[in-house]
């Protein structure tokens, strides 16, 4: 029997996560559309499997948390999209791997880190980070050595990182300008994401009957700016695809400030 493993990719719209799933996807295979334009082009969770010495890898590109927004709210679409990712997977989830373009740490960051690693997953999943757009960099590693510090000060804590460049570059003279780079890089990030899919215990769960009541009831307590007028009437966004009674409770839990302290099923990290 094949062991899977299910991986959510996650971050800020051009952040490399579609090229990051196409290095793992290898180029025999079903690629995950790039957008060059800053509107992007993931809106929904988009599934790709991958086989990696025996095992089974189900990379998940998710639609960016901010995606239409500009950053300053979270969208509907983005909450509705994530349920059904998550309530989806009966057998749980592996890893969250945090996409990131460096070389510089932009204020979102840390937004979507707590928001979707705190707020939705309750820190009850690995997390891993990788940095994207360092083909520049003398020496791609050396980037995390100097920029280490900086995610230790914002309390942005992960179990693993490579730093890579997911795109190969211009091709000059037959050639790739960052070809040796490039495949440095999808070893590197193999590697990463196999060693620690292979430390899971379990893989996380999340229990469908409060994790909306939750996560709206987190948002309001840490990051109540993010809520914006669409998600302030959270019952008309469940009831498009809940029934109606189930639509009601949940928002009734969540309208409830400080009271809702249900949580996910656990899982050991």
């Amino acid at each position: 029997m094949v062991t899977t493993h299910n991986i959510i990719f996650f971050g800020s719209t051009g952040c490399g996560k579609s090229s990051i799933v196409n290095m793992l996807l290898g180029d025999n295979a079903e690629k995950a559309p790039v957008s060059g334009n800053a509107k992007g082009c993931t809106f929904a969770n988009d599934k790709y499997i991958t086989i990696i010495d025996g095992e089974e890898y189900r990379l998940f590109d998710t639609s960016g948390l901010d995606e239409g927004s500009g950053g300053k709210v979270l969208t509907k679409d983005a909450i509705i999209n994530l349920y059904r990712l998550l309530q989806g997977l009966d057998d749980g989830v592996s890893l969250l791997v945090y996409c990131m373009r460096g070389p510089r740490i932009t204020e979102s960051i840390e937004r979507n880190y707590k928001v979707f690693y705190d707020g939705f997953c309750h820190k009850n999943v690995r997390i891993v980070i990788v940095v994207t757009g360092l083909e520049d960099h003398p020496k791609m590693e050396t980037w995390w050595v100097e920029n280490e510090h900086a995610f230790k000060e914002y309390k942005l804590e992960f179990d693993g990182h490579a730093c890579i460049t997911a795109t190969r570059g211009k091709k000059m003279g037959g050639a790739y300008r960052n070809q040796v780079e490039y495949e440095e890089s999808q070893k590197a990030l193999k590697k990463l994401i196999v060693n620690q899919c292979q430390s899971v215990a379990e893989p996380f769960r999340m229990n469908t009957g409060t994790w909306l009541a939750s996560i709206m009831g987190w948002l309001r307590r840490n990051m109540p700016w993010l809520l914006g007028p669409e998600l302030e009437g959270l019952y008309n966004v469940l009831v498009q695809f809940l029934p109606e009674k189930e639509a009601r409770e949940i928002a009734d839990r969540a309208s409830e400030k400080g009271s809702i302290n249900s949580k996910p099923q656990t899982s050991s990290r």
